[in-house]
């Protein structure tokens, strides 16, 4: 069974007043997606200086695979400067925004065995459906756990139908 990937999530915390909350919702998802997720939001909201919760955010990101920034992460300071230590870490990171909307988009495909430009995979380690384009089919991994893929068919697209995932 594959290992689920860590990941640190990265975004506004300095002036925004609903940041737990933010967080913690992105935090679920990134879960139920297959992530062990480290989240920031959770260390205390006070008794430390801007520097010292920059040095342990640092520690946490230092420690995780992955790196997944929420949609503010530019209007912050701080994930500005974890963005920078994801790139001098050569970390995997991406956007919570593009990820969010390939799971909602893979939950609009049924398997077929009518051939489509789209081919749907079962990942070994989680079981879930993933969805590729037909011509950038090969050497993927599990965008849930990172798990190996078998081929399972092709991939229509339904309207509004969540045959595609489990």
């Amino acid at each position: 069974m594959q290992e689920k990937r860590t990941l640190y999530l990265a975004g506004k915390i300095t002036g925004d007043p609903y940041y737990f909350t933010k967080f913690y919702n992105a935090q679920k998802k990134l879960e139920e997606g297959g992530f062990i997720v480290v989240n920031p939001a959770l260390l205390p909201a006070e008794g430390f200086t801007w520097e010292a919760y920059m040095r342990m955010s640092g520690a946490m990101l230092a420690e995780c695979a992955e790196v997944c920034f929420l949609p503010d992460w530019k209007e912050s300071k701080g994930a500005k400067y974890e963005f920078g230590e994801a790139m001098a870490q050569n970390k995997p990171f991406f956007f919570f925004a593009d990820w969010e909307r390939t799971q909602e988009e893979t939950g609009k495909y049924e398997c077929t065995a009518e051939k489509t430009d789209k081919i749907a995979f079962q990942c070994f380690a989680c079981g879930k459906i993933n969805v590729f384009p037909a011509t950038h089919a090969d050497g993927n991994t599990c965008k849930y756990c990172g798990g190996g893929l078998k081929a399972i068919g092709y991939a229509k697209k339904t309207e509004g139908s969540r045959n595609a995932e489990k």
